[in-house]
């Protein structure tokens, strides 16, 4: 029986013949809803292979932590996707691994017997409240059309990120594999990253600043997405028993770095440099002083080689402060200084007057107010700064409050007698997290940001396996 705050929906399944039933009902229930959405603006081949499409697809990933990862990950692989793949040309691919995941997770729960349960507490009473804060705003903001697809955008992905491994990590088990899959995933890709820099290099094709990434893919969002998997490698490393597999850890963190590196993007590595030493803050407590000394100074050593060796074009952008890339009438909005103008300018705004400090001037407004150019969809590259600027201090004090809710949740369990095996998993998905919320201060808004709610929601998932392991032991 489900404890006590807890939602169940449990489906007591006596065959796979009634699990298929109910699977493919909800397969057909998807394939209406895109077909209803979708009759306006596709031709009627696509209409019809979609659902197809994302059900067949669905079936192969019976392993729902696949689907996650891919639904994750969707941005590294997304602009080679869409102009290779004529479908997606049509139709976007976010979305269509997003139903994927969605399709796969719900199978999963239908198979098992057990459909959508978990702990409902306080953190979810406080981001629904966020997200109804969020679209009440668009009332007055200065630019509604942007202000309710931001809204809704927030709404469907990062509610939908949130959830689905909230849903579909339910054991430990599952939770270590899709951490796993994550970090092979990872080293491939930024193995084939490094072997076309080197391409580069011997070609001499590289350009005065050059950024790495994986097949066109956001030199931003590509360092974000190797420094998360490296962060959880890092803190997962402890798990290694035997020698090869630590060596091998090594070597994988080591790939990643590099990745990070030559991303060229300063935000991600802040991101990573800060996490990682929270986590060394964590593990000192455990190792001697020597040895962790010992670790910091050959960290430091090797990073320093990094820089020394790397070509410029992948370091320059690492040494460039305040006074570059603008002009009187432009300015570059990849510099430094344009982060800071933001900051000020959003900060200015939010205090303008009392209406703008409770309530914000609405989602989505930055931009408008300030700059009068509703083609361009510009932020203050600091979440806090947006919410505090858009949304006042109702939603800042909102955001706040729901992020300490599940923090001091993690650093209460933390501090108990957990098993090894569970204390780093707990560990890996929320650094992950505190990862994302480090760079999302400087690179992005709310939904670009949206990682950070699905590890979120990861931590979340282990906190309630916890939960229910602690329940059934007493």
């Amino acid at each position: 029986m489900p404890g006590v705050g807890q939602t169940s929906g449990a489906l007591p399944l006596k065959s796979a013949r009634g699990a298929s039933s109910i699977a493919l009902g909800a397969g057909g229930l998807l394939a209406a809803m895109a077909v209803l959405w979708l009759q306006n603006y596709m031709a009627p081949v696509v209409i019809l292979i979609l659902p197809v499409a994302v059900f067949l697809i669905s079936m192969v990933l019976l392993k729902p932590e696949y689907a996650l990862v891919l639904a994750f990950s969707s941005a590294i692989i997304k602009e080679w996707v869409s102009t290779t793949i004529p479908f997606f040309s049509f139709f976007d691919f976010t979305i269509f691994l997003f139903l994927v995941a969605i399709v796969s997770v719900l199978c999963r729960s239908i198979r098992t017997g057990h459909f959508f349960i978990f702990k409902m507490d306080g953190s979810f009473a406080t981001l629904l409240f966020f997200t109804a804060w969020m679209l009440i705003t668009t009332l007055y903001t200065p630019d509604s059309s942007y202000g309710l697809f931001k809204s809704i955008s927030f709404l469907v992905f990062n509610w939908g990120l949130f959830l689905l491994p909230i849903i579909a990590l339910d054991s430990i088990m599952i939770t270590r594999r899709m951490i796993t899959i994550f970090i092979v995933f990872g080293v491939v890709v930024s193995i084939f990253t490094i072997t076309m820099m080197i391409q580069g290099i011997m070609g001499g094709a590289l350009i005065e600043s050059y950024r790495a990434s994986f097949l066109g893919t956001n030199p931003i969002s590509f360092a974000g997405w190797v420094g998360i998997i490296n962060i959880m490698l890092i803190t997962m490393m402890p798990t290694l028993r035997s020698r090869i597999l630590k060596m091998t850890g090594i070597v994988c963190s080591g790939i990643l770095g590099i990745a990070l590196l030559i991303a060229n993007s300063r935000g991600p590595l802040f991101a990573f440099v800060a996490t990682a030493l929270i986590i060394g803050a964590i593990r000192f407590k455990t190792v001697s002083k020597s040895k962790a000394f010992i670790s910091f100074v050959v960290l430091f050593v090797l990073f320093a080689i990094l820089l020394i060796v790397l070509p410029e074009q992948f370091t320059n952008r690492y040494f460039e402060t305040i006074g570059v890339g603008k002009s009187q009438n432009y300015m570059a909005m990849y510099t430094v200084n344009s982060r800071l103008l933001f900051w000020k300018t959003s900060l200015g705004i939010a205090t303008e007057n009392i209406r703008h400090f409770l309530f914000g001037i609405g989602v989505g407004g930055f931009n408008t107010y300030f700059f009068h150019i509703k083609e361009l969809t510009l932020y203050p590259h600091n979440i806090f700064f947006e919410v505090l600027c858009e949304l006042g201090l109702v939603g800042a004090f909102t955001l706040v409050l729901y992020l300490f809710q599940i923090f001091y949740k993690v650093v209460r369990v933390l501090k108990k007698d957990l098993p090894d095996d569970l204390r780093h998993i707990l560990l890996a998905v929320f650094m992950a997290a505190v990862f994302q919320l480090v760079a999302a201060q400087f690179s992005g808004d709310l939904n670009d940001n949206r990682r950070l709610w699905f590890f979120l929601g990861a931590t979340i998932a282990v906190l309630n396996i916890y939960s229910k392991a602690k329940t059934l032991h007493e």
